[in-house]
Formats: structure tokens, C-alpha cells, sequence
């Protein structure tokens, strides 16, 4: 509820099984990840975060996804976003 108000997290981990619905309704973020990055996990586990030909999350060493949400207050560029994930790794 407080995603919808403009007041959710900019980041959050979470099962994949919403990333269509979160997409769709606006949200998350759609993230750029290079063909290197891509490499490192299997093509299966990234079917889990693409919706409609586009990456909406990535693997974490959790086993479960992280999201940048898109009405969060602060914009994070694809760079910062996967430092925070090596800074996990």
C-alpha cells in the first residue's frame, strides 16, 4: 500500500511471483544488466524477473530477487544499483 502511495522502499527483495503485477502496475523499475552479468546465473533463473521481453530484477545471493521500485525518492542508475548487489556477492 505505501508503494502505491509513493512512499515504499527503493529497493526491495522479494519472490518473483509479482513481478508482472508490480511492472504492470508501475511499481518497479525495469533494470539494464550487460551480457556479462547475465552470464553469471543460469538463463532459467532470469526467466523468473523478465516480463513483456524486459528485466525487472535481479538475482541475489537469497535466492530471491531485488527490485528497484519506480516511485521511490531516490533514483538509483543501473551502476549503483548493481554495486549494492556486488557489495552482497
Amino acid at each position: 500500500m505505501a508503494a502505491q502511495c509513493g512512499k515504499g522502499p527503493d529497493v526491495v527483495i522479494w519472490a518473483h511471483d509479482k513481478v508482472g503485477e508490480w511492472a504492470d502496475a508501475g511499481l518497479i523499475a525495469p533494470v539494464e544488466v550487460s551480457n556479462e552479468f547475465l552470464g553469471k546465473f543460469s538463463p532459467k533463473a532470469w526467466e523468473a524477473v523478465i516480463h513483456k521481453g524486459r528485466v525487472w530484477g535481479i538475482q541475489s545471493p537469497w535466492r530471491l530477487p531485488l527490485f528497484i521500485t519506480r516511485n521511490s525518492s531516490k533514483v538509483l542508475t543501473t551502476g549503483q544499483f548493481l554495486n549494492l548487489f556486488n557489495y552482497f556477492v
